[in-house]
């Protein structure tokens, strides 16, 4: 039987807004070299959106998050200017539990400046994929809790709910008696619905994965 698959995080750095045209996004490296975007305002690529590190980026980027020594930080690093944005990181452990979270709209120390910059960087520089449109991470017709998985014949549900065990993988019910279609529900709380959503569909067996919509009635 295969380990069940465990999606861990490395490091989030979240960008909030200000009274102008400060960027406001959020970053997620994961430990497997994936990173999510998901750019909100004042960015060029707005949604949600996926790249795969290369090998050196990804590399350095772990050794910088190695040499942090946590409890020597901080949790807020803030001046009395209401107008700064302000930038918040979560650090994670190797096994993906958060052991750390800073915030600041001043000036950091020297170690997590370079966080911030070689994150800033890889915002700007990976070649991105989109995955999720801007307008749908807010939309309330969507279910994000649930998801349509359509697998293939190499692949079937009880492979796919022993694989996400951790993440409490249900089925809700076969949408189709012809096809490997599926509407399935997770855990929420344990993975972030992004993560989830771009991992499903990444899985060898699964052809496509999509967030639930709501049934509009025949009046709307």
């Amino acid at each position: 039987m295969n380990k069940p698959v465990r999606i861990s995080r490395a490091v989030i750095m979240t960008k909030g807004p200000c009274f102008g045209n400060c960027g406001v996004y959020s970053i997620t490296v994961l430990q497997n070299g994936i990173a999510l975007l998901e750019g909100k305002e004042h960015v060029e690529l707005k949604g949600v959106y996926f790249t795969e590190l290369n090998d050196d980026v990804f590399s350095s980027l772990v050794r910088d998050l190695k040499k942090i020594d946590h409890s020597k930080l901080q949790d807020r690093y803030f001046i009395n200017i209401p107008d700064l944005p302000s930038t918040a990181f979560q650090f994670y452990n190797t096994q993906g539990e958060k052991i750390k979270e800073v915030t600041s709209n001043t000036k950091l120390p020297d170690d997590l400046q370079e966080i911030q910059s070689k994150l800033a960087n890889i915002s700007k520089s990976s070649a991105w994929t989109q995955i999720q449109k801007k307008e749908d991470m807010i939309n309330p017709e969507i279910i994000y809790n649930e998801l349509q998985i359509d697998l293939d014949s190499s692949y079937t549900i009880e492979n796919l709910i022993s694989d996400y065990s951790l993440y409490n993988l249900k089925v809700v019910h076969k949408l189709s008696p012809y096809m490997n279609l599926y509407l399935v529900t997770y855990d929420g709380d344990s993975i972030g619905k992004y993560e989830m959503l771009l991992t499903l569909r990444r899985q060898k067996g699964v052809r496509t994965a999509l967030f639930n919509r709501k049934l509009k009635s025949r009046e709307e």
